[in-house]
């Protein structure tokens, strides 16, 4: 099982690597690429104290025969100061990154060296200890001003901070100094843009992320980009007027912009009006033949509105261009064009546009997992298997090491899928996937039928995560099939008090209820409350005709389970359905729906017990 590396994952825009939030992104100080992070739930990691961390630290720094390293020559507060990073980041190694970020943070306000003090900063980031995470980045700031990784961080603790003015004179900051370089020959003005563009996007508070947009609009009153991050953050918030206002700004400013076409096409879609959409994107292509974000754009929209054919034409003759021999497409065209292709079902023509996008050396973890999933969805598991865990370090590493080992238990190796699983869970970088993948193992243990070992599974992860709403709801799930009633109630129960709006653990109990005919009162509450928050959600409109059926309101019923049934083509549903019509005495559109449902489904036993039901 591989550990977590030195390197951490990169965020790739415009062709640019770019650092991010990972602590320990930047090369070892002292103990080179091979100082690997541990998870803070390997055995290491647990079992070893703060001063077992300092000894390890004075046995690499003093070695036994009394003679210092020489990369701790100098005075006695240099080799102290190499000492404390040591420890720093041998705690680092072994996931205390608690203890690593006390030993940065008492480091770095003692050295001129700007890389002590990044390392610092990552790991407050990391932490979430904002103010921390300031300061350390401030000090890396004056021992290097015009670093541009210094200036992102710096804006984006200070977004983090909700220090709205400040982020906005950072990124315009960082954004001049792309500017600067830009005359140098250096990094361009239009990926420091991006950079902005995909940090605003992404932060988790959109209010203070807009605020600071419009804020970027004001400093750069001529800048198209300025004006369409507005426009982008306008639309997410739901502002189409907003959105609009700057769209017209960009297109002012830069009458050919491809971005600005595109979303003003999006609001059109939007808005109804389909065909103004596709002239817009048409008449943007005929000024600019051969950008690919047009006719992306085109495709998606094609796409967005149900023209599934056109959409997949239109991506085969970019595919025949862009992929032919001595084209040179760019990562980010050949990522969108796969990711399309395969939303509208083209598997074939996906795995082409993620074959190149592999060749390109770019994005390399998302190339493998969508090459990975077409193997899936093809059915071929033993090639989908490998292709998931050929998947590297990153951010599609968990999801598809923990594919893998479903498949795997699909295929009758259970053991080995939860070996892989553990093994996975011990060794994990953040802490809040192991919940996740806890939760896997109990799932793949309930479908193997294997009930009490599925709920010893997550009764272990409920000790170490108690209130995870993840491994409650699939407790709850794999006791109804153990025949622990009082189980499911009780974790059903908590997990609603915890979280009063959680729709699914609403349908979950009520339908308990229902299917058992008790309690049909507090289903009905709870049933009614899940259908105000998921109001097209099949699954819980079934369990409502459920109900409905239980209180002999049989006409609501088969409203009910017909519209979710045609949603949802699910043999429990179609069970539900077929035998409230039979009650209802409509015997031969039963039969039509049960033969139908067997059309799709011809092993499910629900449905081939039917007969024996409604004979009763």
């Amino acid at each position: 099982m591989r550990k977590i590396r030195c390197s951490a994952p990169r965020l790739s825009v415009s062709g640019r690597k770019l650092g991010r939030w990972a602590p320990f992104g930047l090369p070892a100080l002292l103990l080179g690429c091979t100082a690997v992070p541990m998870a803070t739930g390997s055995a290491l990691a647990q079992d070893t104290t703060k001063d077992e961390a300092r000894d390890s630290a004075r046995s690499a720094a003093f070695p036994a025969d009394g003679v210092r390293s020489d990369s701790l020559a100098g005075t006695s507060a240099d080799s102290q100061l190499m000492f404390d990073i040591m420890i720093a980041e041998l705690a680092g190694r072994r996931g205390q990154f608690d203890l690593a970020l006390e030993g940065y943070r008492l480091a770095y306000p003692r050295t001129a060296d700007p890389r002590v003090a990044e390392r610092a900063a990552r790991l407050a980031i990391y932490a979430r200890s904002w103010d921390e995470a300031d300061a350390a980045v401030s000090y890396w700031l004056d021992l290097e001003p015009e670093s541009s990784e210094a200036l992102e961080l710096r804006a984006q603790v200070r977004l983090r901070q909700r220090r709205v003015s400040e982020a906005a004179e950072g990124f315009a900051a960082l954004i001049e100094n792309a500017s600067d370089s830009e005359e140098a020959g250096g990094a361009t003005s239009d990926i420091a843009w991006a950079e902005v563009s995909a940090v605003l996007q992404t932060d988790p508070d959109p209010v203070s992320a807009r605020a600071v947009a419009d804020s970027l609009a004001e400093i750069f009153p001529t800048a198209p980009q300025a004006h369409m991050i507005a426009a982008r953050m306008a639309l997410a918030a739901g502002d189409s007027a907003a959105a609009d206002a700057a769209v017209e700004r960009t297109l002012l400013l830069a009458p050919g912009d491809p971005d600005a076409q595109l979303m003003r096409a999006q609001q059109q879609a939007n808005e109804g009006d389909i065909d103004a959409a596709l002239k817009t994107l048409a008449e943007a292509r005929e000024r600019a033949p051969e950008n690919t974000q047009l006719q992306l754009g085109e495709a998606q929209l094609l796409v967005q509105v149900g023209r599934i054919e056109e959409a997949t034409l239109a991506l085969e003759r970019m595919a025949e261009r862009l992929l032919a021999d001595g084209a040179d497409a760019s990562p980010d065209t050949l990522l969108n064009g796969g990711t399309l292709a395969l939303q509208v079902g083209a598997l074939q023509g996906a795995e082409r546009w993620f074959r190149g996008l592999l060749q390109t050396g770019e994005y390399v973890d998302r190339a493998l997992f969508q090459l990975a999933r077409i193997s899936d969805l093809q059915g071929d598991a033993s090639r989908a298997i490998d292709r998931y865990e050929s998947v590297p370090l990153g951010d599609m590493y968990v999801t598809s090491q923990v594919r893998a080992a479903e498949l795997r238990a699909a295929a009758g190796e259970l053991d080995l899928a939860r070996e892989q699983l553990q093994l996975l869970r011990d060794n994990v970088f953040d802490p809040m996937l192991k919940p996740q993948i806890v939760a896997t193992e109990g799932r793949m243990l309930q479908e193997a039928g294997a009930y009490t070992d599925a709920i010893d599974v997550l009764t272990s992860g409920l000790e170490e995560f108690p209130t995870n709403s993840v491994l409650l709801y699939a407790r709850a799930l794999v006791a109804d099939p153990a025949g622990r009633p009082e189980l499911l109630e009780q974790d059903l129960q908590t997990l609603i008090g915890a979280e009063p709006e959680n729709a699914h653990a609403l349908n979950a109990l009520g339908y308990h209820y229902v299917d058992n005919a008790i309690k049909l009162d507090e289903a009905e509450l709870l049933i009614e409350r899940a259908i105000e928050l998921r109001p097209d959600d099949p699954a819980i409109m079934d369990s409502l005709g459920w109900l409905r059926f239980r209180q002999g309101r049989n006409d609501e019923a088969i409203e009910l389970l017909e519209e979710a049934l045609e949603r949802l083509p699910d043999p429990e549903i179609a069970a539900h359905l077929i035998e409230v019509l039979w009650r209802e005495g409509r015997e031969a559109e039963a039969l039509a729906v049960r033969e139908a449902a067997l059309a799709r489904t011809p092993e499910d036993q629900r449905l081939l017990d039917l007969p024996d039901v409604l004979s009763q």
